[in-house]
């Protein structure tokens, strides 16, 4: 017999308790069912329970309505299928409803169990779906190595950012970053210490991200930080920080460094690949001046 904590969970939300006690016995053959009579406590029960996969609510809960709250944990647990009950149609209430999408599913009281059943059943294969959807869109965005976000999502991020830049005329500073002498290791300690060398520091790095930045592996051993509403003595201090943080590191008694690249627009570009060129000469500038340093806005040339 199935464990029920192996069980789908679905929360049923009515303050009625012989409209719960019916979706209990019903929905309880597959599902593990989790009940609230109000909507506090079933954000409550959200809350502790993120990995919900459908949430059943009544139209009328108290002085909430089930559509507003169905609404409000959209943001809580936006993968999780949402079905509303009612004795009563408003078909246009239910129509933008659907269409604001806060809620997936209608069913109208009295239900027939097996309908009900079906119908949930169906909820939760939606919210599978979701769940699968969302895992393959993080994979597609993300390096296997250090976990953080890849080349891929840069390019898309940085465009985005520059036209946040662009609209607010607020600068915008892009960070180069790249780990000094790692072929060498690679060759002395082979690839998997390789990996995790540079899992150790992605790690680091993240670590000195600020909650606006954005850090993303660029390729092999190049690491690169976007800075929104960063002037380039910000950029600057911002790099220094973490240049000190990867002097700290230890790993295999191996000494470790980086060499930095930095360019903000719109004091050293006009455009978002100007400015990724620009940060790039910087960081080739950093490397040719003995490495384990930063430099600043070389203007992109023409």
């Amino acid at each position: 017999m199935t464990e029920k904590t192996n069980r789908p969970k679905v929360l049923c939300v009515d303050d009625e308790r012989d409209i719960l006690d019916s979706l209990d016995r019903t929905l309880r053959r597959r599902f593990e069912v989790l009940t609230a009579t109000t909507s506090a406590e079933a954000e409550s029960i959200v809350a502790q329970n993120l990995d919900v996969s459908v949430v059943i609510s009544d139209h009328i809960l108290g002085d909430d309505r089930g559509v507003d709250f169905l609404g409000r944990i959209m943001k809580e647990v936006p993968q999780a299928s949402r079905v509303l009950l009612s004795g009563q149609i408003d078909m246009k209430a239910i129509e933008n409803a659907i269409n604001s999408a806060k809620i997936h599913k209608f069913i109208l009281k009295p239900w027939e169990n097996d309908e009900l059943l079906i119908q949930v059943v169906e909820a939760q294969r939606n919210h599978k779906q979701l769940v699968e959807k969302d895992r393959l869109q993080k994979l597609s965005i993300t390096d296997p190595v250090t976990q953080l976000t890849n080349h891929r999502f840069f390019q898309e991020k940085i465009r985005i950012e520059w036209e946040k830049h662009q609209k607010k005329q607020s600068p915008l500073s892009l960070l180069m970053i790249d780990i000094d002498h790692f072929k060498k290791f690679n060759d002395r300690f082979g690839h998997p210490e390789g990996d995790r060398f540079l899992q150790l520091v992605a790690e680091t790095l993240q670590l000195e991200t600020p909650a606006k930045a954005s850090l993303s592996r660029y390729g092999g051993e190049e690491f690169v930080l976007i800075l929104p509403e960063t002037n380039p003595p910000e950029a600057l201090a911002q790099a220094e920080k973490m240049r000190s943080a990867i002097l700290e590191v230890s790993f295999h008694n191996y000494p470790l460094s980086i060499s930095l690249g930095v360019a903000t627009a719109p004091e050293h570009a006009s455009s978002v690949d100007e400015l990724i060129i620009s940060a790039d000469q910087s960081l080739f500038q950093a490397k040719r001046r003995g490495r384990n340093q930063t430099v600043v806005g070389l203007h992109f040339d023409h």
